[in-house]
């Protein structure tokens, strides 16, 4: 998914500045790759009748020499065959047991509603198929009777939770804000392409709640007059880990370190992180995030270095520009920086500022 929505980036900046032979050499790689799932030629995705929802049959990675190899995936199992794994909490982030599905169909979201932008033909074909990813992370409706109503998003707090049906003892969670703003995002942008503005409106209410929340909740001020504390003081983080219902952390699923805590608020790189950072925040926050992750090498291996040049736009875009040109190519090879581009994040960089926010809160 991430491959996907890094493609459909590509394709946007380069309609932008005018490169038509760039975009046209993208596009169809991109429709051919989303299709590719969609009609079930690729990690089998299968309706869930228990649930109402679309879950992924699975992949069992194996490192062994008698992989085999399904489509550019090495698999144990044979997804096409039935071979699932929906009942492993560990396979796929959890994904048969609804964990996470906002953060990742989110991508697939986005791919579409590139695809469907330039191709409208695509928008009609695969509409229901569509729909089906947007209906499991965020069906409106109570009268459908294929799908939960808002399986992820709680709008009395205003954020979504990302867990799964399995039981934690601190009850919901939700680690990567950014990613949950990016689902809702790419709805919005769905819904603009297939010229559906309920689905437009839609996904743009959730995607500037969540942003709301997660300045509330997540980026964690200085407290002064301004600002009600909402955390006891011995909470002395710029930055929320995971929330649950019952705890607050300064931790990931996936590490301690704090570099990793302030990445993943801020995956993917896209437009709408304009609205979700602040030059305020950012001042406090960015040195913090840039000393430990010079201090520890696996950041810069992971790319989660490629998060920080982002946020040094905000507040040093000549200095940031720099950064990201220096940067080698196996940085956007890693788990924080694969799902990115050196164009993206330069285009990131210079477009900051262009579109001032007069109204913006910190």
């Amino acid at each position: 998914g991430k491959e996907l929505a890094k493609m459909a980036r590509l394709i946007l900046i380069a309609d932008e500045l005018g490169v038509r032979n760039a975009t046209q050499h993208w596009l169809p790689q991109l429709q051919t790759r989303l299709m590719k799932w969609l009609d079930d030629r690729q990690n089998r995705l299968m309706y869930d009748t228990t649930w109402g929802g679309i879950v992924s049959c699975g992949c069992v990675a194996t490192q062994g020499e008698d992989r085999r190899r399904y489509d550019g995936w090495f698999c144990d199992n044979d997804p096409r065959k039935g071979e699932c794994t929906i009942n492993d909490i560990m396979a796929e982030f959890g994904n048969g047991l609804y964990n996470d599905h906002h953060f990742h169909y989110g991508y697939w979201i986005y791919a579409g509603a590139v695809v469907a932008k330039f191709l409208p033909q695509f928008g009609v074909d695969y509409r229901e198929k569509m729909l089906s990813l947007i209906r499991d992370i965020a069906n409106p409706s109570r009268a459908d009777p294929y799908f939960t109503q808002w399986r992820y998003f709680d709008w009395y707090v205003g954020h979504a939770w990302a867990g799964g049906i399995f039981p934690i003892p601190e009850g919901r969670n939700q680690e990567s804000t950014s990613e949950s703003i990016n689902a809702w995002y790419a709805i919005q942008l769905y819904g603009e392409a297939t010229k559906d503005n309920n689905l437009r409106l839609m996904g743009e209410t959730m995607a500037w709640m969540e942003t709301h929340a997660a300045k509330y909740y997540w980026h964690v001020p200085d407290y002064d007059n301004t600002h009600q504390m909402i955390y006891p003081a011995e909470f002395k983080h710029s930055m929320v880990g995971i929330l649950f219902d019952q705890k607050v952390t300064s931790w990931t699923w996936f590490g301690h370190e704090s570099w990793k805590v302030h990445g993943i608020q801020v995956i993917p790189i896209t437009p709408v992180l304009y609205l979700l950072f602040s030059p305020q925040f950012v001042r406090k926050a960015y040195a913090k995030y840039e000393n430990v992750c010079e201090k520890d090498p696996n950041c810069a291996q992971s790319g989660f270095n490629v998060f920080a040049i982002a946020e040094q736009a905000f507040i040093d875009k000549e200095a940031a520009w720099k950064a990201a040109m220096a940067l080698p190519d196996l940085t956007f090879n890693g788990p924080g920086g694969g799902g990115n581009s050196r164009s993206n994040t330069l285009y990131f960089i210079s477009s900051w500022g262009k579109q001032p926010q007069p109204n913006w809160y910190p």
